[in-house]
């Protein structure tokens, strides 16, 4: 019998989304408070992305050949974006120490997922969905709480808040990693990825259907600040909106594993991209604020199903051998989507205004709606 590290992981999970929160969802703020145009930032958003996807298959090679355990490479990670929050607090190169920490961020999320699959082989139990379910928590909690205090000590306080959690982290990684012997992140070829999507050669459809909705989804969020602004909101507005959509996600990820038995996870992912789609279109409508506090509770039909939809999705149409290359792809596509939205998005607001950034994403989700629902009709043709 598995020994169960769900609450741990949990621990883990809720600390990263703690550390994430800042630099995600006020990072657009953030660099505006420094005097940056929306152009600029969508570029160092995306030039970060681009990093950490180059850097990842690095840290993977490096655990691969058992040249560093998971939990120290990660624990290096965070003293890196601690290092370079210390340099932003001192205002030092804001742009390049900016993306240092973006990169930071993101190469955390695809350890701490290589470190739930290694507890799982190991014998120990975590429940993916409940673990996210609280993490999201801690994320509405935290983003509620630096709403508030920013808008009483202003944009510096957001590298203090990343180093204390990050702090935390450490401590907790430090405190809770049970003993097992290193086990390798799968390192993946050219060759084994064009065999898998040989074999499914529909998967195309569906990651370019992910990358059309996490578009969508990055440049809502990405530029939720000028939304509210836009609207006639502020700082604190943006941590309640922020709140709202976090806390939202919470019931639907806890209860996720009974729903996956009662309808189809392709179901579930083409439901989830709909109301991406809609989501982003009440906003366009939306005459104030409090209307948008309403669209940012359909985040628990959006990205709260799509989430545990997507990893699971991929997990049920892949060999086990294939499963972590599937899990790639996916992350892929959702990193290309936040690339395209990086970019576009701050032209568009710049350009045209927050409304027609609106539309754009309401368009694309739309479009990645359409052949969401073509294509995982196909790909489940091509299993049979």
């Amino acid at each position: 019998m598995k020994k169960n590290f769900t609450l741990p992981f949990a621990l883990l999970q809720s600390l990263y989304a703690m550390v994430l929160m800042p630099f995600f969802a006020y990072g657009t703020y953030y660099l505006q408070s420094q005097g940056f145009n929306n152009v600029i930032i969508g570029i160092v958003l995306a030039v970060a992305n681009i990093l950490a996807v180059l850097i990842q298959p690095l840290m993977a090679t490096m655990v691969d050949k058992e040249k560093i355990s998971l939990p120290r490479l990660m624990g290096y990670v965070l003293l890196g974006l601690m290092i370079s929050a210390f340099a932003l607090r001192g205002n030092l190169l804001p742009l390049v120490f900016f993306a240092l920490v973006q990169i930071a961020v993101y190469s955390l999320n695809p350890l701490i997922n290589a470190y739930s699959v290694s507890c799982n082989r190991q014998g120990y139990y975590v429940d993916f969905g409940v673990s996210k379910g609280l993490s999201s928590l801690s994320y509405a909690i935290f983003s509620l709480l630096l709403g508030a205090l920013l808008k009483l000590h202003g944009s510096s306080l957001i590298p203090m808040a990343s180093i204390l959690i990050s702090f935390f982290f450490l401590l907790a990684l430090w405190k809770t990693t049970p003993s097992f012997s290193k086990e390798a992140m799968e390192s993946q070829t050219l060759e084994t990825a064009q065999s898998l999507l040989k074999k499914m050669p529909s998967l195309w459809g569906v990651l370019f259907s992910v990358t059309l909705i996490y578009s969508n989804y990055s440049m809502f969020n990405s530029y939720l600040v000028n939304t509210i602004r836009h609207l006639g909101g502020g700082e604190s507005h943006l941590g309640i909106a922020v709140a709202i959509a976090s806390a939202s996600e919470v019931p639907i990820m806890l209860s996720f594993s009974k729903l996956m038995q009662r309808v189809k996870l392709s179901t579930l992912l083409c439901v989830s991209a709909f109301f991406f789609t809609l989501k982003t279109f009440l906003a366009f409508l939306a005459p104030g604020v409090w209307t948008l506090y309403f669209t940012q509770a359909i985040q628990m039909f959006s990205f709260g199903i799509y989430l545990p939809a997507s990893v699971y999705y991929m997990a049920s149409i892949t060999e086990v051998k294939d499963q972590a290359k599937g899990q790639a792809y996916m992350t892929s596509a959702a990193t290309l989507g936040s690339l395209i939205a990086s970019v576009l998005g701050g032209i568009v607001v710049d350009a045209f205004g927050v409304p027609a950034m609106l539309l754009l994403a309401t368009t694309m989700s739309a479009v990645g709606t359409i052949t969401m629902v073509i294509f995982t009709r196909r790909l489940a043709h091509e299993q049979i």
